[in-house]
């Protein structure tokens, strides 16, 4: 068969006669005509299959036909294929992210083109098998973690994994106040927070470290000699926060405050 070197003579009969050159050339980047017509080619092997996965213009029911075919849905990587692409029904989609492994599962799940309903299961997906993959892979998860991973992975009291999600981009403020406040942060973790480029400029981060019992209490102590008056006050007058700093940030204030005239050189400025 002539070799289809122009777009429009890749349609239907063309995938389904194709060689399997011709396949690898075209089926990422050809028409819809010509995968519906490649499906049912009998050179269409592994390797083509995800090819064909990989071309975005890929129709819906083409991917169902894929989906229920045992050839393929055998095969882990057509499973993560399928998953993986923006135009797979939801109910087939869902159906291989049951079958994913720990590294695939993250990737759907941060995929921005993938179903939100199909990144929301390989979350949950993902936070079900935490707690029993190696360290290594909590530090990888939590570095590249999406918003449904960051909340329960601040609660961590694994150093290296809190270290991993201070980093990961879609952290926001609110997330590190958790970990500063967290009641069963590390210690070490905490000083380190306090001097973090990012995160340790932050007033609501600071209060949190400062006021946090697991704090260091020199990092603690440190933390409010750069505070302003509002954050010392604020410091001063909860009771949650331990004793020795509340003390200090009270004295601080107390030395910040303009000491009062006289009564009687007040009166004498009057006269």
């Amino acid at each position: 068969m002539p070799r289809p070197e122009k777009s429009a003579r890749l349609d239907e009969k063309a995938g389904r006669s194709a060689g399997r050159t011709v396949l690898r050339r075209y089926l990422a980047t050809s028409s819809p005509a010509f995968l519906t017509g490649a499906v049912d080619n009998s050179e269409l092997g592994n390797g083509e299959m995800e090819l064909l996965l990989l071309n975005r213009q890929a129709p819906a029911q083409l991917l169902q036909q894929v989906g229920d075919d045992r050839r393929w849905v055998r095969y882990y990587r057509v499973r993560r294929a399928l998953a993986l692409h923006p135009r797979c029904p939801v109910a087939l989609a869902r159906e291989q992210v049951l079958h994913l492994y720990w590294r695939e599962l993250l990737e759907v799940s941060t995929a921005s083109h993938v179903h939100p309903l199909v990144r929301r299961l390989a979350e949950r997906s993902l936070l079900d098998r935490l707690d029993g993959l190696p360290l290594g892979a909590r530090v990888d998860v939590a570095r590249r973690a999406g918003r449904g991973l960051v909340e329960p992975l601040c609660r961590s009291v694994e150093k290296p994994v809190l270290q991993a999600l201070l980093g990961n981009p879609r952290l926001v403020e609110c997330d590190a106040v958790a970990i500063a406040g967290g009641a069963t942060a590390p210690p070490d973790l905490l000083e380190q927070l306090g001097q973090h480029p990012r995160w340790g400029r932050r007033r609501d981060v600071l209060l949190a470290l400062a006021g946090n019992n697991r704090t260091p209490r020199a990092t603690a102590l440190g933390l409010t000699r750069e505070m302003a008056g509002s954050e010392l006050r604020t410091l001063s007058c909860d009771p949650r926060v331990p004793t020795l700093v509340r003390v200090a940030a009270t004295r601080r204030l107390e030395r910040r405050r303009p000491r009062e005239a006289p009564h009687g050189a007040r009166e004498g400025n009057h006269a």
